[in-house]
């Protein structure tokens, strides 16, 4: 990771996080869970300064789309598909899912 971004996930800059409440859209904020190098805490806490924010951890670390392609897909999808709602905040957990659906598998093999 590059140690000007490094040095913004462990210690941001503190008018970064006051201004999360600013943000107007629906959000999705995704959490890698125990495995993920953010600190316990950070993700709930940025969904928390973010009014409309939805959360769902897929415990499989920081890089979810790489290591649970189908769950973020699923939680990506699901969270865009849905109708907006009036704004209250709340979370999910979706268990992690290890294989690709099949058309990102057959995507795979045919640009090789």
């Amino acid at each position: 990771m590059v140690l000007a971004i490094r040095r913004q996930v462990d210690d941001p800059d503190p008018t970064w996080l006051k201004r999360l409440g600013e943000i107007t859209a629906e959000t999705l904020v995704l959490d890698g869970g125990p495995r993920s190098h953010i600190r316990p805490g950070q993700v709930a806490e940025l969904a928390r300064r973010i009014p409309r924010s939805r959360t769902e951890t897929i415990p499989v670390g920081h890089l979810i789309h790489r290591d649970a392609p189908e769950a973020f897909t699923t939680a990506a999808l699901t969270f865009l598909r849905a109708p907006q709602t009036a704004g209250s905040t709340d979370s999910a957990v979706r268990p992690a899912m290890k294989e690709a659906p099949a058309h990102s598998q057959r995507s795979t093999e045919s640009a090789k």
